[in-house]
C-alpha cells in the first residue's frame, strides 16, 4: 500500500519534483450515525462529526452528513447525499481559528460479496462535487469548486453469537480539474460491540496520508474515531 501511496505522489507532484514537507499528527474523532429505516428498501442515514487534535484538544473539522440510501437487493445499494462542514486551520497551535464552510453533494455507489457466513467483501465508489469557500468565516459567491472521487475496499468479518464486527478497509481520494490528481488515502481498523437491535458502538483506527492543497506539505495522521450507531425502527 505504501508502494502505491508514492506512486500517487509521483503522479500529482509538481513539475519539478519537489519532495513535500512531511507533518505528523494525532488526532480524535467523535461521531454520531443515525439510520432512519422507512421499509426494507430505503433509509436515511445522518452523520455527525466533530474532528479534534489531540495535543491540544482544538475542533479541526465539524461536518454533518445526510444521505439517502435504496437497498436495491441483497447486494446493491444506491445513495445521495447532503455535507456541510466547517474546518479549521490544519495546524493546531494557529491562532485565530477561523472557520472554512463547505457545502458538498455526493453519490456512492456500494457492493457486498459474501465469501462465507461471517466474512464479506464490499466495494464502495463514490463521487463528489465540493464547494469550499475562499473567505474564512462565511460561505458567497466567490468559492471554489472539487471534483473528487472515493474507491474503497472493505473486508467485514461478523460474530453475530458475541454481537460483534471487525471491519478492515483501505479508501483512496482522487481529484480532477485539479492540479493534484492524488488527495489523501485512508486505511482504517475497527470493531463494533452492538448492545440491541438499536443501538452499537464503533471503536477505530485511521491512518491518514493527505496532501495539502499545493503539495508543499503531506500530512500523515493517526486518529482514533469513536462512533455511536444509533438505528431508528430496525429492521
Amino acid at each position: 500500500m505504501k508502494k502505491i501511496i508514492l506512486a500517487l505522489l509521483c503522479l500529482s507532484a509538481s513539475p519539478l519534483l519537489a519532495q513535500p514537507e512531511i507533518i505528523h499528527q494525532n488526532l480524535y474523532w467523535l461521531r454520531y450515525y443515525n439510520i432512519l429505516n422507512f421499509n426494507q428498501k430505503w433509509s436515511l442515514h445522518s452523520e455527525a462529526d466533530t474532528r479534534h487534535f489531540f495535543s491540544n484538544s482544538v475542533q479541526h473539522v465539524l461536518i454533518f452528513h445526510s444521505r439517502a440510501v435504496y437497498k436495491a437487493n441483497d447486494k446493491w445499494s444506491f445513495g445521495g447525499a447532503l455535507t456541510y462542514s466547517l474546518q479549521r486551520p490544519q495546524m493546531p497551535d494557529i491562532t485565530p481559528r477561523p472557520t472554512t464552510p463547505e457545502y458538498r453533494i455526493w453519490q456512492e455507489a456500494a457492493y457486498t460479496l459474501p465469501l462465507s457466513t461471517r466474512l464479506a467483501l464490499s466495494g464502495r465508489i463514490r463521487t463528489e462535487q465540493r464547494f469550499l469557500s475562499n473567505h474564512p468565516g462565511h460561505f458567497d459567491n466567490d468559492n471554489r469548486f472539487v471534483f473528487r472521487h472515493r474507491y474503497r475496499a472493505q473486508l467485514a468479518y461478523t460474530l453475530k453469537e458475541k454481537s460483534l464486527a471487525f471491519r478492515l478497509s483501505d479508501e483512496a481520494f482522487l481529484t480532477t480539474f485539479h492540479q493534484n490528481l492524488f488527495e489523501q488515502n485512508r486505511f482504517y481498523l475497527s470493531v463494533e460491540k452492538r448492545f440491541s437491535r438499536a443501538v452499537s458502538l464503533e471503536l477505530g483506527y485511521m491512518n491518514v496520508h493527505q496532501l495539502g492543497r499545493y503539495a508543499q506539505r503531506l500530512y500523515r495522521r493517526d486518529n482514533l474515531r469513536f462512533t455511536l450507531m444509533h438505528t431508528l425502527r430496525p429492521m
